[in-house]
């Protein structure tokens, strides 16, 4: 079987408007979700003979995108951040009994991935790609033929979380009363936090009272990554 390829295309397009100069926050994501599963199974009977086949598969994926974006007024304090996560589960079992003359066979196979990107920006501070991505597969075959019989459960969870937070202050102290001039500050700060995360679990057996079926291509993966640039300038400062 082959595997299910899935292709995520990442928004890079950073949206800006209002006032020239300004520094606007961004963000934005996008997760997609794929499964692909199938049962079959035949049997053949000729004189004094029984057989039973049965194959199930279960398949569940979710991917989910959170993304903010704020500022305070006069753009003291701007925020952008993005998140995402996904999960995938997966379960099944196949058997044939057969006796006498009674032969058969009963497949389960099946495909789950999910996978999310995402990207945020701040206008002037942000520089080069700053967003993460995480996505997650589970794959698993189980071909049994007469009498025998087996079952497997698998999971996956995989995420990322990037928050950007950018601040500039500006504050003046007038000069005392009689003088001319003062004194100007100006303050920048920037920071980021970014956190990922992938985990699974497979389980596999023989059903009671048969021999292991053949299983093939069973197996779950994952990744993430998260990635962010920033700098900042306090501009000219000069005394009023």
């Amino acid at each position: 079987m082959s595997k299910i390829k899935i292709t995520a295309v990442m928004l890079t397009a950073m949206t800006l408007h209002g006032a020239a100069f300004a520094t606007q926050p961004s963000a934005s994501g996008s997760g997609v979700v794929a499964i692909q599963n199938v049962v079959k199974g035949n049997f053949s009977l000729g004189n004094n003979g029984t057989s039973t086949s049965f194959a199930q598969n279960k398949e569940s994926g979710m991917a989910k995108v959170t993304a903010s974006a704020n500022y305070l007024p006069c753009y003291q304090a701007v925020n952008a951040g993005i998140s995402g996560a996904t999960e995938t589960k997966s379960s099944g079992q196949a058997y044939n009994i057969s006796t006498g003359s009674g032969t058969g066979s009963a497949t389960s196979r099946g495909d789950v991935s999910a996978a999310v990107h995402g990207q945020a920006a701040i206008h002037g501070v942000t520089d080069g790609y700053n967003g993460g991505k995480s996505g997650t597969d589970t794959h698993n075959r189980i071909v049994a033929d007469t009498n025998q019989g087996s079952a497997f459960a698998a999971g996956t969870t995989s995420g990322f979380d990037l928050a950007l937070h950018y601040e500039k202050l500006t504050t003046t102290v007038p000069a005392q009363t009689g003088s001319t001039g003062g004194i100007r500050t100006t303050t920048v700060k920037i920071s980021d936090k970014k956190t990922g995360y992938v985990s699974g679990a497979t389980d596999i057996g023989k059903l009671d009272g048969m021999n292991a079926a053949g299983i093939a291509n069973l197996g779950s993966s994952g990744d993430y990554f998260v990635r962010a640039n920033l700098s900042a300038s306090t501009g000219k400062v000069t005394a009023p």
